[in-house]
């Protein structure tokens, strides 16, 4: 890529109604802006296509110049205590969406309300020092183990390092509760006729 020429970085960032330095969230919000403006599916005007690809254009250029100023930070990973928070949150959100019907669906074998209740059951055996509830298989019982995790959270906080094995255990049981909320809050499917 060669640098920019005299004035061509200027002229990219006034195409957009930018400063030649803007930061990049300035830049992406400027593009959206002026493309929707211009794009040629809701501009009817002959020449929206090639103004278009040079608002494009300017676009890549100003972004690729960006990004060299203000390189992408790391994104941090959730911890587990915070991966086992959203587990518990969709639980949360699930017992006040769902009808009472649908939690005696069954689904592989067993009811829905069955399987709520044993993933959080398997994540309170993992969780390190508090002792193990027996979560029943209902709305009320789900909403009372919610209850209940929410006191294991402050009363016995996760330690700050865990043995090797005790984090891998709580890591496949978080795994396992996220896969299997996945699969209960699809839509049932319709038989085929």
């Amino acid at each position: 890529m060669t640098p920019p020429g005299p004035g061509e970085s200027d002229s990219e960032a006034s195409l957009l109604g930018v400063r030649s330095d803007a930061p990049l969230a300035d830049i992406k919000r400027a593009y959206r802006k002026a493309a929707l403006a211009h794009h040629p599916d809701q501009n009817s005007h002959p020449e929206a296509a090639r103004h278009f690809r040079r608002l494009t254009e300017a676009y890549r250029a100003l972004e690729a110049r960006a990004l060299v100023r203000e390189p992408a930070r790391p994104r941090r990973e959730p911890s587990l205590s915070d991966r086992v928070g959203f587990v518990l949150g969709d639980v949360k959100l699930l017992v006040r969406r769902w009808p009472a019907e649908r939690w005696a669906t069954v689904v592989d074998g067993l009811p829905t309300a069955v399987w709520v209740a044993s993933a959080l059951e398997v994540l309170a055996q993992r969780w390190p020092g508090a002792p193990v509830p027996s979560v029943a298989p209902s709305v009320e019982g789900i909403a009372q183990a919610l209850a209940d995790w929410e006191d294991r959270r402050t009363g016995w906080p996760l330690p700050p390092t865990l043995a090797r094995s005790q984090a891998k255990a709580l890591a496949d049981a978080v795994r396992a509760a996220e896969v299997r909320l996945r699969a209960l809050d699809r839509p049932a499917r319709k038989s085929p006729k």
